[in-house]
């Protein structure tokens, strides 16, 4: 009995066998590369909604740091643009944890990749309070208490240098395994970007100065490396079926 209980377990195990051999290579990996392209473009979306955001967020420079607040925090499109950017940092989140699942980069990228995981889903909650700050500017004029106003300032500080100096780096990841111009040409967008971004919170608490804020400007080149990354994954997902 066990004898025939084995022998029809290992013929079904065979027939398994010579049913996955026999299926054409395409089809074997069209699924992953599939599965890669969809989380290009959820990575690309994301990136686009935060370039959206970005463009729509109130610009103030002129006058004291807390004339500009007030000027920022009143502003009507403060709570729209930082939905986008909310948004955004989510759906950018999400679209890197499909990258890393799916295996969308070599494996060399993976580790600059999770760093890049673990620091933005450390700075996407401080967007919570960024966005319920606009509700706090009649406390702020009058002096009262501003708690999400003082935790987005103070969180900011630490979240802009964690989103900045990791894009940073896995643009630079990214390029040495890709190794094509494109790749690279987007890196220096990442890298400068990056940079820009990173220092830009820091530097406009340590100096109070308002016009350190036009540094922020520099999220629009991560924007657009996420976004040119998106394309140049999903095109060589596309040569790779070929």
């Amino acid at each position: 009995m066990s004898a025939l209980v084995g022998g029809t377990v290992g013929e079904a195990l065979a027939g398994r066998a010579a049913e996955t051999n026999t299926t054409p290579a395409s089809e074997r990996t069209s699924a992953p590369s599939r599965l890669a392209r969809r989380a290009a473009v959820v990575f690309g979306v994301g990136g686009a909604l935060l370039a959206v955001g970005g463009t729509m967020h109130p610009h103030e420079t002129s006058g004291s740091m807390h004339e500009c607040l007030l000027a920022l925090i009143g502003s009507p499109v403060w709570l729209p643009a930082h939905a986008v950017l909310l948004a955004g940092m989510l759906t950018t989140l999400v679209g890197l944890v499909l990258l890393r699942r799916h295996d969308a980069f070599p494996a060399g990228v993976r580790p600059w990749l999770t760093g890049t995981i673990v620091a933005w889903a450390v700075a996407t909650p401080e967007f919570v309070p960024h966005l319920l700050a606009g509700g706090e500017h009649d406390a702020l004029e009058a002096g009262g208490a501003t708690p999400m106003v003082d935790t987005h300032l103070a969180l900011s500080t630490f979240t802009t240098p964690l989103v900045g100096v990791s894009a940073a780096l896995l643009a630079v990841a990214v390029a040495r395994a890709a190794a094509t111009w494109p790749a690279r040409i987007l890196a220096v967008l990442g890298v400068v970007g990056g940079l820009g971004f990173a220092v830009a919170a820091p530097l406009l608490a340590v100096t109070g100065n308002p016009q350190v804020s036009n540094l922020f400007a520099a999220q629009t080149l991560i924007d657009v490396w996420i976004i040119g990354t998106s394309v140049r994954v999903v095109l060589s997902e596309r040569a790779a079926r070929r």
